[in-house]
Formats: C-alpha cells, structure tokens, sequence
C-alpha cells in the first residue's frame, strides 16, 4: 500500500512481472477456507458480512444451489 497511487500501481506492475498473482482478502478468505459448508463457514461468512461494504457494493448473501458459496444482491 502506498498513498501514492502510481507509486502502488508501480508496484504491483513489478511485482506481477516477476510472477507474482495479486489477489484480495476475499480470494485469500474463499482459498483458505475452500467452502462455506465446512467447518469454517459460519465464521467466514461473518467474515464476509462485516467487511462487504468496504470492498464492493451489495449484500452478501448465499444464492448457490448448493449452499456453498456467496454472491453479492445489490437492492
């Protein structure tokens, strides 16, 4: 992070040329706890709920048929 934003930019430019994936904290979130139906689920969804509005517009809510996963609803 930087309060630059071509400095970041910058950054994250060099950073992927040399092989590095950016990713979120959702990405991080979802690949370490691998499924919302397992043992971890409730705690990730909690998770979700609490930091949703900060990282992108609507509400998290489990629309999968299989109950496993999260999509956000705008209203």
């Amino acid at each position: 992070g930087s309060n630059s934003p071509l400095a970041e930019s910058t950054a994250i430019t060099r950073l992927t040329q040399a092989g590095a994936v950016p990713v979120n904290w959702l990405f991080i979130l979802t690949d370490l706890g691998h499924d919302f139906a397992g043992p971890y689920g409730e705690f990730m969804a909690s998770v979700v709920r609490e930091h949703w509005p900060a990282s992108t517009i609507g509400e998290p809510h489990d629309m999968t048929p299989d109950g496993h996963g999260l999509q956000p609803v705008n209203r």
